[in-house]
């Protein structure tokens, strides 16, 4: 794993915040990034990619009784390399047994159960999600 620190979500609003002020943008609901900003878009997203892709296979697996990868909407976060990340519903969430080790789409693990995990969601998804290669999908039991 790189040893990049990498920029909280908060640090990396007020430098794009700053920087639209500087460049006499109006900061609010709509602005125009700037290819600058674009471009620190970018690395951002490269260092979390990298940062999963090393999560991959290092991840203790998981029994689900769901599959987040039969869903009809597909909502894979890194779908750059073969072990990508799924990302949550709160339902889903909630089936999670303490002790799932999740990945964050910055790439930072967390622990249900142990680590304080945020429930905000975007488009229905949590920003945590389980690496494909986690994924143990529990038999359906028959009857009879």
């Amino acid at each position: 794993m790189s040893d990049h620190k990498r920029p909280s979500d908060y640090e990396v609003l007020t430098a794009v915040t700053d920087a639209a002020e500087a460049a006499g943008m109006r900061v609010g609901p709509v602005f125009t990034p700037t290819p600058e900003m674009r471009q620190a878009a970018a690395e951002r997203l490269e260092v979390a990619e990298t940062a999963i892709r090393d999560a991959s296979g290092a991840v203790p697996p998981v029994r689900l009784p769901f599959n987040p990868t039969s869903r009809q909407r597909q909502q894979r976060w890194s779908s750059r390399h073969d072990d990508p990340l799924w990302l949550l519903t709160p339902a889903e969430f909630g089936w999670l047994p303490d002790g799932t080790t999740l990945i964050c789409i910055d790439g930072h693990r967390v622990v249900k159960g142990v680590d304080s995990i945020d429930q905000d969601t975007r488009g229905g998804y949590l920003a945590f999600g389980l690496l494909e290669s986690q994924i143990i999908l529990e038999k359906e039991k028959k009857n009879g």
